[in-house]
């Protein structure tokens, strides 16, 4: 009868499987090892053998075609079915009687199937292969029929896998296993299956292949497991090391990345228009520190100082932050810098000539006046007032409480303090001292005056008449009118 290709190798001639030409078929007799008759099979894959004795006892041997692997024998309906036993090719045993014809005799024949493809990293988390994504290492794939794993495999750095030698119509599946920092790609996205990622829960079911068929459609998709830091470098009006409310970012300052201890960056940005800097996509279990750079004319302000997700973390020497070690998908938004800018007081020490506490335009400054700048009990600086009474303290740290003390020159007193209502124009002190003076970053506070009026002396009194020449000023001795009196010093 028919040597034909057993597609799905159930062992039946089932619809639409075809003959198999040019396959070698013996004919034995009487339990000889040396044929009868040989034969090919035809362009339909039949074949005959005609002309035989009755009453003797035939076996056919079919050869096996190349590249073909012999399927089940005796299954299911005699005169559809595969004949041949699968390790010798030969069939049982047929006696025929007169003018019997046995169209029965047949084998069927499978060629091994395969399957695989490409375990990919999905770069931008579509679900598809693109052109410029690449294979996935390292990952584990497994072949599995009916409950049991058949074989693993490894992906190389092209992602490629592939299981050979099937048998058609068993039915696999194949499971890939997650590496570490990927998490699976959305499955059967869009119409193509040559592009898509097919496992669902990590395994691809319900496979069933054909006899040759090599399936290569069997892929895998994994994007990247990333972790993200960053957050604000502001501007520390009170150089206390907290982001307070009302506080600023500081746009354009230099941050980088640094990763493993190295110095080297793998990452530089600057902080955006709001002072806000990220670094995305990193890899989780990867030491990262962040590295500041100072902006112009700022100082860092105190590191790692009360509420981690609202301090500053740069060290104010080195710009660094601490190390942070990120899990997959975590987002640090706590590392984060802060800087102030130097502030500066003083104005003007004036001789309060009319002793009103006021500097009126036509009152000079004051001379050697000592001016001594203290914070927390400890004098931190003195300067001495030159001809203009100017003076000043720069550098100073926001924040920070301090106060001015003044020194009385000789001959002067202090001014009447804080009259009217017009700081610029008052004299501050009190007691010598202007107390509680609090900065932001960048101020100049130049209202602290101080008025000193100066210290005069008069003398003079009567010239009169000395009635009895005794020297004294009896009583009822009057003043001489209109005499002549000078001041020699």
């Amino acid at each position: 009868d028919l040597v034909f290709e057993d597609s799905n190798a159930n062992g039946q001639q089932d619809a639409g499987e075809v003959g198999i030409a040019g396959v070698a078929v013996q004919l034995l007799a009487d339990g000889g090892v040396t044929p009868v008759a040989s034969t090919t099979t035809n362009a339909s894959g039949v074949y005959s053998f005609t002309g035989l004795t009755p009453g003797v006892s035939y076996t056919v041997v079919f050869g096996t075609p190349t590249g073909y692997t012999a399927t089940v024998a005796n299954v299911g309906n005699d005169a559809t079915d595969s004949d041949a036993d699968p390790v010798t090719g030969r069939s049982g045993s047929y006696t025929l009687a007169a003018n019997e014809s046995n169209l029965t005799v047949d084998a069927g024949f499978f060629r091994p199937a395969s399957l695989g493809d490409k375990v990919f990293v999905d770069a931008n988390r579509d679900g598809l292969q693109q052109p410029s994504e690449t294979g996935l290492a390292s990952v584990t794939v497994t072949l599995v029929s009916n409950g049991t794993a058949l074989a693993s495999v490894v992906t190389g750095a092209d992602g490629v896998y592939s299981f050979t030698g099937l048998t058609p119509g068993v039915p696999y599946s194949v499971s890939f296993t997650a590496p570490q920092n990927f998490t699976a790609s959305t499955p059967n996205v869009g119409g193509d299956d040559s592009l898509d990622s097919d496992p669902i829960d990590g395994v691809v079911t319900n496979i069933t292949l054909t006899s040759g068929q090599s399936l290569t459609t069997v892929d895998a998709g994994f994007a990247p497991l990333t972790a993200s830091l960053g957050d604000l470098v502001f501007e520390d009006s009170n150089a206390n090391g907290q982001q307070d409310a009302g506080e600023v970012g500081i746009a354009g300052v230099a941050v980088q990345l640094l990763a493993d201890s190295g110095v080297t960056p793998v990452a530089s940005t600057t902080t955006n228009a709001s002072g806000v800097y990220s670094f995305t996509g990193l890899t989780p279990g990867v030491s990262y520190t962040v590295v500041f750079g100072t902006p112009t004319g700022y100082t860092a302000t105190v590191a790692n100082v009360g509420n981690d997700a609202t301090d500053s973390d740069a060290d104010p020497v080195t710009g660094r932050s601490g190390s942070y070690t990120l899990a997959a998908n975590e987002s640090n938004l706590t590392v984060d810098a802060g800087f102030f800018r130097p502030a500066s007081l003083g104005d003007k020490v004036f001789v309060d000539a009319n002793r009103n506490g006021l500097q009126d335009a036509a009152e000079t400054g004051l001379a050697s006046v000592t001016v001594t700048l203290v914070s927390n009990g400890t004098a931190l600086a003195s300067v001495v007032t030159g001809a203009d009474g100017v003076y000043s303290f720069t550098g100073l740290t926001p924040g920070v409480p301090y106060s001015v003390s003044f020194t009385a020159p000789a001959n002067f007193t202090a001014s009447t303090p804080n009259v009217g209502g017009d700081d610029t124009l008052d004299s501050d002190p009190i007691n010598g001292v202007v107390s509680n003076i609090t900065l932001t970053s960048g101020q100049s506070l130049t209202t602290v005056d101080a008025g000193f009026a100066p210290l005069t002396a008069s003398l003079g009194d009567l010239v009169f008449e000395d009635s009895n020449a005794n020297g004294q000023q009896d009583a009822g001795e009057a003043g001489i009118a209109g005499v002549a009196v000078q001041l020699l010093a």
